[in-house]
């Protein structure tokens, strides 16, 4: 076997362990992450591979980290630029995404204390959903044939708002279990996010933006 076949299929096994530890991250938290469990479900010949990738329980958890936040962000990004889909449409597609991950981090409540991975993402995450904002609403205002540097409100700063608002409603319901964020609390929030950019655009809109969330 010729050294680039060598070091593919040891790639390959490096991937196959980090998806492994990324479900098991997500699954059961910090404190279920197991290297001997990852070694076995790899079918590795023994620790000696583990360990030729990575030093540490804390060195796999990092990679696994950065797995799960590029896998979101990857299928958030194709939603914002498919060329198919209008503004509204996408923030629908943007809200169920947002869902769809909210509720694969239950399981990490039922698991310890595992804040520190919710806010290491949930961080991570808003950087990159500022400029995924940015773009959504200069569409809707290249539709209005309006130029963003014309725009009643600074593009960027409404960005933020909107990231770092919607976000911390949800961290708000996540920090009680008894209001752990669900389907009704998220259509609020897209009926919120709805009517901001429909007050950004000069329309009044069609529910009031104080719905109960």
């Amino acid at each position: 076997m010729g050294q680039g076949a060598w070091m593919l299929k040891y790639d390959k096994r490096k991937e196959q362990m980090i998806d492994i530890a990324s479900r098991m991250l997500l699954e059961k938290g910090y404190e279920g992450l197991s290297i001997r469990s990852i070694i076995q479900e790899a079918d590795a010949s023994g620790p000696g591979l583990f360990y030729y990738y990575f030093a540490s329980k804390q060195d796999i958890y990092e990679a696994a980290m950065q797995h799960i936040v590029k896998q979101q962000l990857d299928q958030r990004w194709s939603i914002v630029r498919d060329e198919t889909l209008d503004p509204e449409r996408k923030i629908d597609r943007l809200i169920e995404s947002v869902e769809c991950d909210f509720n694969r981090y239950r399981n990490l409540l039922d698991h310890g204390d595992n804040k520190q991975i919710l806010d290491t993402i949930s961080m991570t995450m808003m950087t990159e959903e500022i400029p995924m904002a940015e773009h959504i609403i200069n569409e809707l205002l290249e539709r209005k044939g309006v130029a963003s540097r014309e725009a009643a409100v600074d593009v960027h700063e409404l960005s933020c708002f909107i990231v770092y608002g919607l976000n911390g409603i949800l961290r708000e319901k996540f920090a009680n279990l008894d209001t752990i964020p669900d389907t009704p609390t998220f259509q609020s929030i897209k009926r919120l996010l709805v009517g901001i950019l429909k007050l950004m655009q000069g329309e009044t809109p069609c529910r009031s933006l104080t719905s109960s969330i």
